[in-house]
């Protein structure tokens, strides 16, 4: 009778201990697909970072393109400006 919950405690160690070699082994065998996984992850956003940086650069300078287009534009139409205010001055 001694032995009864010695046994039974023996058999909750025993479950226990089977349980977590189970978790481990799982753990081990599923390390390698987690580390390929969490590389390819990384890959695929480096690249994705990649290809929006390069399209906010395409961006950046085609309005900068337009921009300097624009200023170039209004500064022809402001020399006529000038012009035209200084003929309407003097009278001619």
């Amino acid at each position: 009778m001694g032995d009864f919950p010695y046994s039974k405690k023996r058999d909750v160690y025993d479950r226990l201990k089977r349980r977590f070699e189970v978790y481990r082994h799982h753990h081990r065998n599923r390390s390698d697909y987690y580390d390929n996984t969490i590389n390819n992850i990384h890959e695929q956003q480096s690249l994705e970072t990649l290809n929006h940086r390069q399209r906010w650069l395409d961006s950046k300078a085609k309005k900068a393109s337009k921009q300097s287009k624009a200023s170039r534009e209004s500064a022809g139409n402001q020399g006529n400006l000038i012009v035209s205010i200084g003929a309407y001055f003097t009278g001619t």
